[in-house]
């Protein structure tokens, strides 16, 4: 089955996620386009659609593209800078509710993402205005979590994941 791989990287975090599920999949049978919305008349009947997380959810132009998609087998990825459970399956499903219904999504894959030394820059700059600020401890705590993601078992854990959603497209 003809697939494809879509992705939006700013860190090259969610790039990473990428070379993982196309090193796990049948190479013969891929395509590699940039998320862009105009790719969509492009996209194959299997799609594996990274984005990074804004704001609890894709960037921009991954949400046009995934709009402008009919009659596809959709499998999402990406990274998020903090979070975990919960907060993963929220942001997968404020995503998925942007997909047209005559779509299936086979399914979802998140890790963290380790954030740029600006955003912790950002994160101390509001305790040293508020050293009681709980929120900004908390994030500061994300932040420092999330380096070093994805690692070599997040890594691992997509291409498993990559298979999967592959094998059950091909067997539905």
């Amino acid at each position: 089955m003809k697939y494809c791989i879509l992705y939006e990287s700013v860190t090259g975090n969610t790039a990473r996620l990428a070379q993982a599920v196309q090193q796990a999949l049948p190479p013969q049978a891929c395509e590699v386009f940039a998320c862009t919305a105009s790719t969509a008349a492009s996209v194959p009947e299997l799609a594996f659609i990274g984005f990074w997380t804004d704001r609890g959810t894709c960037p921009p132009t991954t949400q046009a593209l995934l709009q402008k998609l009919h009659s596809r087998k959709i499998v999402l990825f990406g990274t998020a800078g903090f979070g975990s459970g919960e907060y993963f399956t929220g942001i997968l499903q404020r995503v998925k509710s942007l997909i047209p219904a005559d779509n299936h999504v086979l399914g979802g894959f998140l890790c963290p993402g380790a954030m740029p030394d600006s955003t912790r820059a950002k994160y101390l700059s509001m305790l040293e205005e508020n050293p009681e600020d709980e929120r900004a401890k908390g994030l500061l705590a994300a932040f420092d979590r999330a380096q070093g993601h994805p690692d070599k078992q997040d890594l691992e854990q997509a291409k498993a994941f990559a298979r999967e959603m592959y094998d059950q497209a091909v067997g539905t």
